[in-house]
């Protein structure tokens, strides 16, 4: 009979698994990113929207990323929703994918990259499908892993994501309590 593990063991395994990823995560490629942002959001032309994809676990990441976007007071969207306007040349889409070969990522991937518009991707580490249609990648390189699955990718991207909007709140100036109203109240 397997023996079960504690839950003091299993929470160890995930700090260990989560402090070794962030440790390992290029902060030059965070950095790029943040940049990215920054000069997009500022030198962006009026009506510029921010749109966010990605599927499954991936995808509940980049709708959590997309309202951190909207926090900042940016026009944000998330691929799908039946209020999402089409994707111009001016607009930016964040696309992630464990695998950066996701059928349905890429395919966004291709929409975007075919309109002109920007595309940021978060994936694990190695050359994907995904990374050759995006202007910048940020890798999360999450391997050797005891958690099931792509559990450990979608932690680092959650992570990663809140260590860029930690990185862009300071940059865009913005106070706890504009991103406190911009907070949905449907609560």
């Amino acid at each position: 009979m397997k023996s079960l593990i504690s839950a003091k063991a299993s929470l160890q395994i995930v700090r260990d698994e989560t402090s070794r990823l962030m440790r390992n995560i290029a902060p030059t490629q965070l950095e790029a990113v943040a940049e990215l942002c920054l000069a997009i959001s500022k030198g962006g032309k009026t009506g510029m929207r921010w749109f966010f994809s990605g599927q499954g676990r991936s995808g509940l990441v980049a709708q959590m990323m997309a309202m951190r976007f909207m926090h900042l007071g940016l026009n944000t969207h998330f691929v799908g929703e039946a209020s999402a306007p089409s994707i111009q040349p001016e607009d930016v889409i964040v696309l992630i994918s464990g695998s950066g070969g996701t059928h349905l990522t890429l395919h966004f991937g291709k929409i975007a990259h075919d309109v002109g518009a920007k595309i940021i991707s978060i994936t694990r580490a190695g050359e994907s499908a995904l990374q050759k249609l995006s202007d910048i990648t940020l890798e999360i390189p999450a391997s050797d892993l005891r958690q099931f699955a792509g559990s450990l990718f979608e932690q680092g991207a959650l992570l990663a994501c809140d260590a860029l909007f930690v990185r862009l709140v300071k940059e865009f100036g913005v106070s706890e309590a504009e991103m406190a109203r911009r907070h949905t109240n449907f609560q």
